[in-house]
């Protein structure tokens, strides 16, 4: 019995197609096939049931690879620490970022990571919050850019990056306009565009708006999951949405002048975090990229010693939820 061979039926087990567990192991299938039927042949009892309806895993199987994805975490964990120990940065990192932070901040430290650390192959997933949990969850990725609740998750470990603030970008001629601040009092969900419900940042515009107006029902209602595309409607349209401040980098000069209005204090922010597994992780490449990442913060954000005057608002327990 093999580490590899663990590795492969888990990947089998994850899957349920060994096709795709060979093509993410980086093996052909054949031999993939091979390697677990060598370890079923070592453990006496069958491990997946194979149909024409698919790959099915048995109650034993289910049990023992269970316990065999502890084995290989805290195989990692040893490999990991002796990387550490010598201060190697090197392997390979699977990195997931939600949406509405990925056009505005991949581009402020991607560069400078990978000139600096050039051993490190940098995987990137753009998916919603709750599809990264689970990925990191089962191990699908290593770490994700998140806003993140008050308190995440146990077996979850959050590297808290910064705070964004939260700004009105309106269209030309709006009411809100008027003013050089904003109250959360003043904002109304019938006005406000909002991202489609598998974004926590929907949740979070909500919150601020539900003590005006939480019933009102939308002049314009879009399942959008781009703020470039709400962006693109505010410009030609009426109304307003709430950017997180790094997407104002989206914006021309001459619409940050005009058509952006902040908050009154205290700030209403989100919390940005690198969240990865409590066991399986990649605690140095993890600290490579947060460092990375804190050393071109623009003003726009708040670090996070300097969470004074922000409002934190939470995303949902559910998007959490493991």
């Amino acid at each position: 019995m093999t580490l590899d061979q663990l590795k492969y039926a888990i990947e089998v087990m994850r899957t349920k197609q060994f096709s795709k567990a060979a093509e993410n192991c980086h093996i052909s299938q054949p031999s993939l096939s091979v390697q677990v039927s060598n370890l079923e042949a070592e453990l006496g009892y069958k491990l997946f049931v194979r149909s024409r309806q698919g790959v099915e895993i048995t109650e034993a199987g289910r049990e023992l690879l269970t316990q065999a994805q502890t084995v290989v975490d805290q195989a990692n964990q040893l490999k990991e620490m002796a990387r550490e120990m010598k201060g190697e940065v090197k392997g390979h990192l699977k990195l997931g970022v939600i949406p509405s932070i990925s056009s505005s901040l991949l581009p402020l430290f991607l560069k400078r990571f990978v000139t600096r650390y050039p051993d490190v192959e940098l995987t990137i997933t753009e998916e919603p919050t709750q599809q990264l949990v689970h990925h990191i969850d089962t191990g699908t990725l290593d770490c994700a850019i998140l806003s993140t609740p008050a308190k995440c998750p146990p077996n979850l470990v959050e590297k808290l990056l910064f705070y964004e603030p939260f700004v009105v970008f309106a269209s030309k001629d709006h009411a809100i306009l008027d003013r050089k601040h904003v109250s959360v009092t003043e904002l109304s969900s019938k006005e406000v565009l909002l991202l489609d419900e598998a974004h926590c940042l929907r949740d979070q515009v909500l919150q601020l708006c539900k003590s005006r107006s939480s019933q009102d029902k939308q002049k314009l209602q879009i399942q959008s999951a781009s703020l470039q595309t709400l962006i693109e409607i505010i410009r030609n349209w009426e109304g307003y949405t709430l950017l997180p401040s790094l997407a104002t980098n989206l914006l021309t000069t001459h619409e940050v002048n005009r058509n952006i209005r902040h908050f009154e204090k205290p700030y209403p922010a989100r919390k940005i975090s690198l969240v990865y597994h409590q066991v399986r992780n990649k605690k140095h490449l993890a600290n490579a990229l947060a460092n990375s990442i804190a050393e071109v913060l623009p003003d726009v954000v708040f670090a996070p010693s300097k969470k004074t005057g922000v409002r934190v608002l939470s995303p949902a327990p559910e998007y959490f939820s493991l």
